[in-house]
């Protein structure tokens, strides 16, 4: 299990990786039924409980997919607890697969059967019943959620004077700013702008766009705030001790 950040997706998508298993047996259902497995990927976008299946071709692209900024183990941490939690609301869909591909895998023997028989062979031509093992296992999951221009939900730019005047008075010729305790120096020209958005779980997500992997979370949109501030300021104190 893993999440992402990344330019290629406009909305937060969840790639699966399903392990199907069948029952085959033939129409006299004779004794010693085969046992097929075979794994197969689907993906939607959004919250489960709304989901948006992706075509197969969709699915596909995803494997090719580069991360574009990191994310704190917290926020993966939160991300994969909110599909988890949700995950049973997809059952029904990952249950058509599992039907569907059991038909596709009866048809695929009977026509090997019906090929066999008319080569002469004794083996029967009678039809193949192949049903699903259910629940379908999820092996895996990937969250790949979308950042910047692309992004869904509420969206606020804010300048670090606007940002900061909501926790105390900002003064322009300041040569330092508290943020979350933390003080920083040297940085009073600069005023780092901060994304603000909510995801499709109601989620605030903070970030700088001009400070790459700078991105932090929240409930609520003074607890985002509150948390890209501190973010903000942790990582211009390291820029600053590196020179850069």
């Amino acid at each position: 299990m893993g999440v992402i950040r990344t330019a290629s997706v406009a909305k937060r998508t969840t790639l699966l990786l399903l392990r199907l298993r069948f029952h085959i047996t033939d129409a006299v259902a004779r004794e010693g039924a085969l046992l097929a497995e075979e794994s197969q990927l689907v993906a939607f976008r959004g919250a489960p409980r709304a989901a948006e299946w992706l075509a197969g071709e969709e699915v596909e692209a995803l494997l090719e997919v580069e991360p574009g900024a990191s994310i704190g183990p917290d926020q993966q941490r939160d991300a994969l607890e909110r599909i988890l939690a949700d995950l049973d609301a997809v059952t029904p869909h990952l249950q058509a697969v599992a039907e569907e591909r059991a038909q596709a895998l009866a048809a695929s023997h009977d026509r090997v059967r019906r090929a066999v028989a008319r080569a002469g062979s004794r083996t029967s031509g009678a039809g193949t019943k192949v049903s699903p093992e259910l629940p379908v296992d999820v092996l895996g999951i990937c969250v790949s959620a979308g950042w910047g221009s692309g992004m869904t939900g509420q969206y606020r730019c804010l300048r670090a004077g606007q940002m900061l005047r909501t926790r105390g008075p900002y003064e322009q010729r300041r040569t330092a700013f508290e943020t979350g305790g933390l003080r920083v120096k040297g940085i009073a020209a600069m005023e780092p702008p901060v994304a603000m958005f909510q995801d499709e779980d109601g989620v605030w997500i903070s970030e700088c766009p001009t400070i790459p992997g700078c991105v932090s979370q929240g409930d609520t949109h003074e607890d985002a705030l509150a948390s890209i501030q501190k973010a903000i300021a942790l990582c211009l104190e390291v820029r600053a001790e590196r020179g850069l």
